[in-house]
This record gives structure tokens, sequence and C-alpha cells, in this order.
């Protein structure tokens, strides 16, 4: 079960939602990126390694990074997340500037 956030968005515009996932591939992210892909006035980007990935072709806009996944028994990710910070925390950076 996710947060219902595609209710909670039917009433704005110019809303964007930023995915975030190594394999772009985990089923509850997919699943809330395919309620949002009917609504006009949401867009959808995702910062994703996977550029051939579920999200990534659920995406109005797609950020990529090169990075070597590290997994323990398949379940166990280990891949660093600093290039998403990185990324998500430069974003933020441009989006203040350019309210400004």
């Amino acid at each position: 079960m996710t947060y219902p956030i595609a209710s909670k968005l039917q009433n704005t515009t110019n809303t964007l939602v930023i995915a975030l996932s190594i394999s772009g591939e985990t089923n509850e992210i997919i699943e809330v990126l395919t309620s949002l892909r009917s609504n006009k006035d949401v867009y959808i980007s995702c910062i994703t390694p996977k550029l051939n990935s579920s999200i990534a072709e659920l995406s109005d806009f797609v950020l990529t990074y090169r990075i070597n996944e590290h997994r323990i028994n398949t379940h166990y990710d280990l891949t660093s997340q600093l290039p998403t910070v990185y990324l998500t925390e430069r974003l933020t950076d441009l989006v203040y500037q350019l309210s400004n």
C-alpha cells in the first residue's frame, strides 16, 4: 500500500513529482507513477541510472547518472545514494534561484 498521492493532486496545477530509484523497477513507485499519468497537470521526473527502466518510460523528464550497483544476495542494496542526493539538492537550489 502506498500513500494516495494521486487523489491529493486532483485539484492542483503544474505539479512536478520526482521519483528516485536505482533499479527503476520498484513496483510501488511504478504503481504511483502509473496512477499519475492520467493527470495532465502533473509532470513526472525521475532520477535513476537506468534510462530504459519502467519509471523512466513513465516520466516526462529523466535525469540519469552512472554508478556501479552494489548488491548482496539480490535484495540487499548497498549502492551509494550520493549522486541522487546531489542532483536533488542542485535542482532544489536552481528552482529557488529561478523563483527569486
